[in-house]
């Protein structure tokens, strides 16, 4: 079975999303690599449980490791590491597997081995954030978001441009409209699809969002040009899916202060 550990420095060797995703400094990208378990969704708990255990390994030997935790409703676990430069992940892979190979083999097997039969497949993604919608009166308190929502818009080749010129101005028509719902705009850098565009939003439940994205929609598609906007968005994508989880905090390792 190939986990997200293995994985992790398979990446390595290849290339080198409650609760706030994460927020630019200084003029460096905000990079996220998402490491994705999906699970047999009758072995969800023996899972989660296993995840538990490893993360209770990693803490009390300071393995380093940390992670936000997102699960969508279809039972994929994404790993969420916040990185800036590539020579990070660089950094940041060694230590870990420097302090896994110092640490207790004999029960690091154990725990690992709980796994075994849980998984269906792995996926590894790098997504970059592009823009961000931050409302001046949100109508949601960052620690009342038990919600998320993202939706999925793969372009057509040679549309990359036309489609972030309109989604530059469809941030306008929030701020202009003064829409109390934020999201996070983020795009594809490595892995499947690596022309998709991913929306993310937070909300308090399901109800919640659909009745703020419901209230949403009406406002931009009354403003002259909001629907004309939309058409021509969805002209340059050639396919769109979405999808909704929720924050996992039971399964994230928080950064050591």
């Amino acid at each position: 079975m190939q986990h997200k550990y293995k994985l992790l420095f398979i990446c390595l060797l290849i290339l080198f999303t409650s609760i706030n995703l994460f927020s630019q400094e200084n003029k460096k990208p905000t990079r996220l690599l998402v490491m994705q378990d999906v699970v047999f969704p009758y072995k969800a708990m023996e899972y989660e449980n296993a995840q538990k255990g490893i993360n209770e390994f990693f803490k009390k030997n300071k393995i380093g490791i940390s992670w936000d935790v997102l699960q969508t409703d279809d039972f994929t676990y994404m790993y969420l590491v916040q990185f800036s430069g590539l020579g990070e992940v660089d950094e940041l892979f060694k230590m870990w597997n420097d302090k896994i190979k110092a640490s207790d083999q004999k029960e690091f097997g154990k725990l690992y081995s709980a796994f075994a039969g849980t998984i269906d497949r792995n996926n590894t993604l790098i997504v970059e954030l592009k823009e961000s919608y931050i409302p001046t009166n949100p109508y949601l308190k960052p620690e009342d978001a038990g919600f998320v929502h993202w939706d999925f818009f793969e372009l057509l080749p040679g549309k990359e441009t036309e489609a972030n010129a309109l989604l530059a101005d469809y941030k306008k028509m929030n701020e202009k409209l003064n829409i109390p719902v934020g999201y996070k705009q983020w795009s594809v850098v490595f892995g499947d699809n690596s022309s998709t565009i991913v929306f993310t939003t937070r909300a308090k439940d399901d109800v919640d969002f659909y009745t703020h994205n419901k209230e949403t929609d009406n406002k931009l598609n009354n403003e002259p040009g909001g629907g004309d906007m939309y058409m021509k968005f969805m002209s340059s994508v050639r396919s769109f899916h979405h999808i909704n989880g929720k924050p996992r905090p039971d399964l994230s390792i928080a950064a050591s202060k």
